[in-house]
């Protein structure tokens, strides 16, 4: 596939709003997390007593924004990391495959936080991002994405499918990596 250099500069600033939606969206969550958790910690513990899987859940994701902080952090790292390969080396090992998987994570994300606010019936932390800048950038980048690589819908859906089962292990991993990072600068 070959490109004009203005095609390149406008699939390469393209690219660069996944990370960019991913920050503006974290900081929304960062900044409203700690308020949001003190004042409906007493729902919270209603929802995590209903079964196993919820209480795994709220048990794993912190009430700390240092440790939001740091997991948000882990995650852009490996966003950038991506991002980076799939401008440079898009065709090479699976670049902008790769890419295009934590974009539909990112687009599935939202889904996470709608129904977050149905379930709650009130705002919760990162749904005006989520809806306002990560929909409407996560759809435009999907459509240039199909428009420069021509992926059937085959394709989309088996990535589709990988985002979705990968999203929830890395955000857990990411806040063990959040935890870890607290516990160890705490020690120091």
């Amino acid at each position: 596939m070959k490109m004009e250099i203005s095609q390149i500069v406008t699939h390469t600033l393209v690219l660069w709003l996944l990370p960019l939606s991913f920050v503006v969206h974290d900081l929304e969550e960062i900044i409203t997390w700690n308020g949001w958790i003190q004042k409906n910690h007493r729902l919270l513990e209603v929802i995590k007593s209903k079964n196993g899987f919820t209480r795994y859940l709220i048990s794993h994701i912190s009430s700390k924004g240092i440790q939001m902080a740091w997991a948000a952090l882990f995650e852009l790292c490996i966003i950038l990391f991506f991002t980076l390969w799939a401008q440079v080396l898009p065709t090479v090992f699976y670049g902008i495959q790769i890419y295009t998987i934590i974009l539909l994570s990112m687009f599935f994300h939202v889904f996470s936080h709608v129904g977050q606010l149905i379930l709650f019936r009130k705002y919760t932390p990162g749904v005006v991002t989520a809806v306002l800048i990560v929909l409407p950038n996560m759809l435009y980048i999907l459509n240039r994405i199909i428009a420069i690589y021509h992926f059937p819908i085959s394709t989309l859906f088996f990535l589709s499918v990988l985002g979705i089962l990968l999203f929830l292990p890395v955000v857990l991993s990411a806040h063990k990596v959040g935890q870890w990072m607290v516990a160890k600068l705490s020690r120091s």
